[in-house]
C-alpha cells in the first residue's frame, strides 16, 4: 500500500464493512430517567449538589444509551444495574483520577469488601459505598454469588489499571504502547462490563 496516498478516513469511509446489525437496547431511555431523575438528581445528589454543571455534564453523557449499545436485549431488570454501573464508572473515575496512588487502595479495598458482602456502605467509609452495595443487591437477583465473585474480581482489576495510570501521572513517564493498551483495558472498567 503507498503510505503517501493513505487516509485512514478513506480506507473507512470505503472499505471498511460492520456486517452485523446495530442492535439498543429499547428501554434506554426509560433507564436514562431513571438515571437523571433517581440516581444524578436524587438518590446521589449529595455527591455533587453544589455542581449543577457536573450533574447535567453526567445527564448529557447518557450512560443508560451507552450501556444500550452492549446490552441490547437486557430485560428493564437486567438492565438497571448495569446502568448503575455505568453511571460508578463516571463517578469513581472523576472523584479518583487525580488522586494520589497511594489513597487509591483504600478505596479498592472498601469497594470489594462491598461487593463481596464483607462490610456495609455505612462502615465503608468511601463516598460510592451506597452504589456499589445497590449494585451488589441488583445482580444478586439474577445470578448467582459465584458470578457476582468474578465480577468483583473485575473490579478489582479496574482499580488496579486506576492506580497505574496514577502512578503514570504522579512520575510523569509514559508507557510504552502495549502498556499502555493493556492498562487501558483495566482502567476503562471493561472487564467488569464483560463478566456481566
Amino acid at each position: 500500500m503507498n503510505t503517501e496516498n493513505f487516509s485512514t478516513l478513506e480506507l473507512l469511509r470505503k472499505q471498511f464493512r460492520y456486517p452485523f446489525p446495530i442492535l439498543k437496547n429499547p428501554n434506554a431511555e426509560q433507564l436514562q430517567q431513571l438515571t437523571e431523575n433517581q440516581w444524578i438528581d436524587g438518590e446521589y445528589l449529595w455527591l455533587y449538589e453544589q455542581n449543577p454543571d457536573l450533574r447535567k455534564k453526567y445527564k448529557k453523557t447518557k450512560t443508560a444509551h451507552i450501556a444500550a449499545q452492549w446490552f441490547p436485549t437486557a430485560s428493564p431488570e437486567r438492565f438497571k444495574p448495569i446502568c448503575r454501573l455505568m453511571l460508578w464508572t463516571l463517578y469513581n473515575d472523576d472523584l479518583y483520577e487525580e488522586s494520589e496512588p497511594e489513597d487509591i487502595g483504600y478505596v479498592h479495598a472498601q469497594s470489594i469488601a462491598i461487593l463481596k458482602g464483607e462490610i456495609n456502605a455505612e462502615d465503608s467509609g468511601i463516598p460510592l459505598g451506597p452504589m456499589l452495595a445497590s449494585l451488589r443487591a441488583e445482580l444478586l437477583e439474577f445470578i448467582p454469588q459465584e458470578s457476582v465473585a468474578r465480577f468483583t474480581q473485575m473490579i478489582s482489576r479496574y482499580f488496579t489499571g486506576l492506580e497505574t495510570e496514577l502512578r503514570y501521572k504522579k512520575n510523569k513517564v509514559y508507557p510504552s504502547v502495549s502498556e499502555c493498551i493493556a492498562l487501558r483495558e483495566n482502567s476503562i472498567c471493561l472487564y467488569p462490563f464483560l463478566q456481566l
